[in-house]
């Protein structure tokens, strides 16, 4: 399973406002693309299709809201401090 995420924006209009989003986030992907640690889901590959980025990345087991939850029905305030330090 992947998640692939849509960027907004569109790198091919000539709209700078369209396409500055779009661009950022293509400069961030093309950067961290081979940063690997344990903590961060691996980034699998990006795309561009008719000017829309498209990031096909590891789908995470569960979000921060999904642990939060669990915590509370395990009678917690929250996260434990701890965790998210780590």
């Amino acid at each position: 399973l992947k998640a692939i995420k849509v960027v907004y924006g569109d790198l091919h209009t000539t709209d700078p406002d369209g396409t500055k989003r779009a661009e950022q986030e293509l400069k961030a992907m093309k950067r961290v693309q081979s940063v690997r640690h344990p903590y961060l889901l691996s980034l699998e590959r990006y795309d561009i299709i008719e000017g829309r980025l498209l990031i096909v990345m590891e789908l995470a087991d569960r979000n921060l809201w999904d642990r939060f939850r669990e915590c509370r029905s395990q009678n917690l305030q929250g996260i434990p401090r701890d965790e998210l330090m780590r």
